[in-house]
């Protein structure tokens, strides 16, 4: 950050060459010290910085950082006015960012486990768009598995089997392709657009190389369906008025009425 606040201060007429930050909660504080875990950063050039006006912007396209920094999203991908923190100048060489709410550790308490196979499970709009905000759109959903986040293994033992069930339709099944997403329907780790590597190092293919993988064991099952083809159903009763019964009845070699 502190590179780019240089830039922009220059760009804007800054004889400033130099900017240092200042974070808190600092790095040594422990998750159970007490306070408002409000994140805020301030920058300190050694000269004027000359800004009148300063926007530090959370996009969703770019991740859900506004979340960890406690932010307001930007779901546009245009806007270049909004803030999605409280900027203020305390000096006329510092500038002082704070977030509008408290930060946390993590963003997702689940990874999802897709499979590219058409079936009927459905799913909310939300869990395929990170740009935009649905309260009640339905589509046809790809999610297989639900598995919860635990540190550096995500692990998922199923107790009774039917906890995830995808009921597949096709004869003949040729590939079945799983691949793992958070919530949104986003790469893991991966930025919009990128789909090697947005870890510092030179590697660029943590994916199919690395260390970001995944192994499953899946049980298929073969199942019957009975599909009637005929409308079983009990036989009607044809209803015979009350005037007409004496003469069923005769018909029958039931005695009649008495004369």
């Amino acid at each position: 950050m502190c590179i780019t606040a240089l830039a922009s201060a220059i760009a804007v007429g800054s004889t400033a060459t130099t900017c240092t930050s200042t974070f808190t909660p600092a790095t040594t504080d422990l998750i159970d010290d007490v306070g408002t875990r409000q994140f805020t950063i301030t920058l300190t050039f050694n000269a004027v910085h000359t800004f009148t006006k300063f926007c530090v912007q959370s996009f969703t396209t770019d991740g859900d950082h506004y979340l960890l920094f406690g932010g307001n999203k930007i779901t546009g991908t245009t806007d270049t006015t909004t803030s999605s923190y409280t900027v203020s100048f305390p000096t006329t060489s510092t500038v002082l960012i704070k977030g509008l709410y408290t930060c946390q550790r993590s963003t997702d308490a689940f990874v999802y486990l897709r499979c590219d196979l058409p079936n009927n499970g459905i799913e909310t709009s939300s869990f395929s768009s990170a740009t935009a905000n649905h309260t009640s759109q339905i589509t046809n959903s790809d999610i297989f598995a639900r598995i919860p986040i635990d540190v550096e293994f995500c692990y998922f033992s199923s107790n009774t089997g039917e906890e995830f069930v995808l009921n597949l339709y096709n004869r003949n099944i040729n590939t079945m392709r799983f691949y793992l997403r958070d919530s949104k329907d986003r790469l893991i780790g991966r930025r919009s657009g990128n789909t090697s590597s947005d870890f510092p190092g030179a590697g660029t293919a943590q994916n199919t190389l690395g260390n970001l993988n995944f192994t499953m064991v899946l049980r298929l099952e073969r199942v019957q369906k009975y599909i009637p083809r005929y409308l079983n159903v009990p036989p009607t009763m044809s209803k015979i008025p009350a005037r007409e019964e004496s003469v069923v009845l005769q018909t029958l070699g039931a005695p009649g009425p008495l004369q």
